[in-house]
């Protein structure tokens, strides 16, 4: 696989509230009621607390919180929640 040059990965887990899609690290946490929402936020936020370099593409890597995920599913459909958010800047 192709890998870019100058990319900033940051790790985070992505869960549901019943209402919120949330994306969360120790340094940021972000809501959407969709994910197109959240991919806006993410961005909003990671740019308020200056965690996007200039010049750089971020890959926000989103693990899924597997407690969102019916214990039976779990073995099976895990993998299909992780996200990953390119931003470019």
């Amino acid at each position: 696989m192709f890998r870019k040059k100058n990319v900033l990965k940051i790790d985070a887990t992505i869960t549901h509230d019943g209402k919120n899609w949330i994306a969360f690290n120790n340094s940021f946490t972000a809501a959407g009621s969709s994910l197109e929402e959240l991919d806006v936020a993410i961005k909003n936020t990671l740019k308020e607390k200056g965690l996007l370099p200039s010049k750089k593409t971020v890959h926000v890597f989103m693990t899924c919180d597997n407690e969102i995920i019916p214990g039976w599913m779990r073995p099976f459909h895990n993998h299909y929640f992780n996200r990953i958010l390119e931003i470019d800047n």
